[in-house]
């Protein structure tokens, strides 16, 4: 009789990643050996939000071990379950179970409103707005045009569609303009208001000030919406932005000009000066 030398790794039952930040990358690392009777030689896959590295092991001998790093990176907060399958070159397979569950995380805008001071055409005001970590990550932000994802991909393709009706679709400067739009992250951009840091990271327990400026190119009432992407939080932060430009204020240097008596047909000029009012 033959016995082959079968090879088997001394998986855990189970892998759990509990009240994950969503939008966050957590991980785990987990240490494995090879039980069985011969050399173990095998592909590894699984299935979104959970990933595996390294995701392919060959000839490791029996009794030796190597390690794996397993990842859960959550889009929304939710539950979820999936299988982690180690495809042996032989035909065989072994699986373990991998459950994860994600939250939001304590990151926060301290305002949710910013009204800037009435602003003179072509002046400039400003304003602040603080992100609040008070969370143990580091999370990075990111001010955003839209308040989803699917507002964005809904955004692109209509700027995609618009586009054969300027180039023809097999040109190269199709294709660029195609590439700019696809590869456009969206941050947010306006005439009149201008977030400084756009983009940036907040350590746990701190907190980063934003500048909000102001500049009113007309006069007008101005309200914008901006959107903050935070990993640790499943849904932007919005914060309204609002200010009123105004005209120029001009008044005389005096209130009355005393020609006196002057001669028929004899021109006399006077210079009025006028006086911006701040």
């Amino acid at each position: 009789m033959i016995v082959l030398s079968i090879a088997k790794m001394d998986l855990p039952p189970k892998i759990i990643f509990n009240n994950a930040p969503v939008k966050h990358e957590s991980s785990q690392q987990i240490n494995v050996r090879n039980i069985g009777k011969g050399p173990a030689s095998f592909t590894v896959s699984f299935q979104e939000p959970f990933s595996v590295t390294p995701k392919e092991v060959l000839n490791l001998a029996p009794g030796d071990g190597c390690q794996f790093s397993i990842s859960f990176l959550p889009e929304k907060v939710d539950q979820y379950s999936s299988e982690i399958v180690l495809q042996y070159s032989n035909g065989e397979s072994q699986s373990m179970l991998v459950e994860g569950s994600s939250q939001n995380v304590n990151v926060r805008l301290d305002s949710t409103t910013v009204a800037l001071p009435d602003t003179f055409i072509s002046e400039e005001s400003q304003a602040f707005i603080k992100i609040v970590n008070m969370s143990d990550i580091t999370v990075s932000y990111c001010w955003k045009l839209f308040e989803t994802t699917e507002d964005e991909l809904r955004h692109r393709s209509r700027k995609i569609a618009q586009l054969s009706n300027e180039f023809e679709e097999e040109s190269s400067a199709y294709r660029q303009a195609r590439r700019d739009i696809e590869s456009d992250n969206l941050q947010f951009t306006n005439k009149n208001f201008i977030l400084s840091p756009i983009t940036g990271e907040v350590w746990p327990g701190m907190e980063e000030v934003i500048t909000v400026q102001f500049n009113p190119r007309v006069e007008a009432y101005f309200e914008n919406i901006a959107f903050c992407e935070i990993n640790g939080r499943e849904s932007r932060l919005p914060v309204k932005l609002m200010g009123n430009g105004k005209g120029p204020l001009i008044s005389f240097a005096f209130n009355d000009l005393n020609i006196g008596e002057v001669f028929i047909n004899s021109p006399h000029d006077y210079e009025v000066s006028p006086v911006h009012c701040t």
